[in-house]
């Protein structure tokens, strides 16, 4: 879930990813599904949701480690958009071999000196779909933060409708500190 305001932007994410052999929900305790990358005056976090693992035999690696080499491929002088075209582009070629189950949503939070910030949505998720279904390409969506802003990465219907209320009340208050927003979006989480 992503929550953004003026003040900032915060994100918390459970630990369920999604099995390629099975397609069923999975624990992965071992591996945070948050990463931060910086570049020249643009800091970049970057949450997920899909697949445990991207890439077939021997090329086969937790997401998590597969998006954190990415990431740190990218020029040092990279914008928001250039970085969501080359995760987009590089993720098909990962998450296609899979078929249906491909499936892969990444949520990117820009910050940078004197600019509003940005939320990034870079999917090929289908989740009118049970269970979600991959799509063939990958969309990009990038969002300025003028006004509160929420955002349930996965099946919107597993979060129920009062802390959907919560989320957006959250997103309107700009008095909490990081910490307390954070802590307010935890128990939230699907």
């Amino acid at each position: 879930m992503t929550v953004a305001n003026a003040s900032g932007v915060y994100q918390s994410s459970d630990y369920q990813l999604t099995d390629l052999a099975t397609g069923a929900p999975i624990s992965d305790r071992a591996g945070a599904k948050q990463l931060q990358a910086s570049f020249n005056g643009l800091d970049v976090r970057l949450a997920f949701t899909g697949i445990a693992t991207v890439g077939v035999g021997a090329a086969r690696q937790r997401t998590v480690d597969w998006l954190a080499e990415e990431l740190k491929a990218l020029a040092g002088d990279s914008q928001l958009q250039d970085i969501c075209e080359a995760l987009a582009n590089r993720s098909i070629a990962v998450a296609h071999p899979h078929g249906l189950r491909g499936v892969l949503e990444l949520i990117l939070t820009a910050a940078a000196v004197g600019e509003p910030f940005r939320v990034a949505v870079i999917s090929n998720v289908d989740w009118r779909k049970r269970p979600p279904e991959a799509k063939r390409k990958f969309t990009i969506g990038i969002h300025t933060i003028t006004r509160p802003f929420q955002l349930i990465s996965g099946y919107r219907g597993s979060v129920p409708s009062s802390q959907r209320h919560c989320l957006r009340a959250l997103a309107r208050d700009t008095t909490k500190s990081p910490v307390q927003m954070l802590d307010a979006l935890a128990p939230i989480r699907k």
